[in-house]
């Protein structure tokens, strides 16, 4: 990765965290921190994400969370694959309707993804390898279940994304996390 790249990511991620120790000042009253795995097989793309998080309800019903994310994929229609992985950043907003454990949430993401594409014909070969910033638009909707300090929480999530490849694109991937509440 090019130096500018990492400077912008790590830029990225000092602002993410930035942004979750400024929300903790507020003194909401719960605060999570977790981590999960998500996953996405449909037959032809294979995808994994892991994420780590910090979530502040400011009420029953209003929350805001960050999360790191780290993701891998992998795509292939004979005689086409590509493979990827990348970094980024999300922050949405998390609604509670009536003040309960299931939750609908919206927000932003960014992220790099290092990627590379090849099609192997009978009498060529042809590849490509490139790198790419995007931009997130996400929808998610889980269910907090608490147990003694602690939380598993199922999860959906909804993205739809723009890159500087100028490819639009968009996913549905399903996660577990798990983690604490303080």
């Amino acid at each position: 990765m090019n130096p500018l790249k990492q400077r912008l990511t790590k830029n990225i991620i000092v602002v993410g965290l930035s942004a979750v120790c400024a929300n903790a000042a507020f003194a909401g009253p719960s605060h999570y921190v977790g981590g999960a795995l998500h996953g996405f097989s449909d037959g032809e793309t294979e995808a994994t994400a892991f994420t780590a998080g910090y979530e502040i309800k400011f009420t029953d019903i209003i929350g805001l969370s960050a999360r790191l994310v780290s993701f891998d994929y992998e795509w292939e229609d004979k005689p086409e694959k590509e493979e990827g992985d990348g970094r980024g950043v999300e922050v949405a907003a998390h609604f509670y309707p009536g003040g309960g454990d299931f939750f609908l949430g919206a927000g932003i993401g960014l992220g790099f993804t290092e990627w590379e594409w090849e099609e192997r014909g009978e009498y060529y070969n042809d590849y490509e390898e490139d790198d790419n910033f995007s931009v997130e638009i996400l929808g998610r909707l889980g269910y907090r279940f608490e147990l003694d300090g602690f939380y598993i929480m199922p999860q959906a999530q909804l993205s739809s994304w723009l890159n500087t490849g100028e490819e639009v694109g968009a996913f549905l991937i399903a996660g577990l996390e798990l983690g604490a509440k303080f």
